[in-house]
């Protein structure tokens, strides 16, 4: 199973996004998954995508999606700016995000 992980930071960054996708990447490789960390973009051949950043992302997530219709799968991850949104609000985008996905994983920090 081919895994892209997609951060809405630069992959390097110490943005927390960052930080956790190259954390589960880790996690994922050690485990024996084919599994590569992208910047707002993900591999075209990718059997599954984790989308870190339900709102930041949602325009990668919305592509895969079209892209790849019900074959492949969409795990959004749910970070800390999309469970506390400075107004308290969940924007649409992570609204959109959350409806295609095919699970949704809370990750606060």
């Amino acid at each position: 199973m081919k895994i892209s992980i997609t951060s809405p930071f630069p992959v390097y960054s110490l943005q927390g996004n960052s930080v956790s996708g190259r954390r589960i990447t880790g996690l994922l490789a050690d485990a024996g998954y084919d599994v590569r960390l992208y910047h707002d973009e993900y591999s075209e051949d990718t059997d599954l995508l984790i989308v870190l950043n339900a709102g930041r992302s949602a325009d990668v997530a919305a592509k895969f999606s079209t892209e790849s219709g019900q074959k492949k799968k969409i795990v959004v991850v749910m970070t800390g700016s999309d469970l506390f949104p400075f107004d308290g609000v969940l924007k649409p985008e992570t609204l959109r995000s959350i409806e295609i996905a095919d699970a949704v994983v809370m990750f606060p920090g």
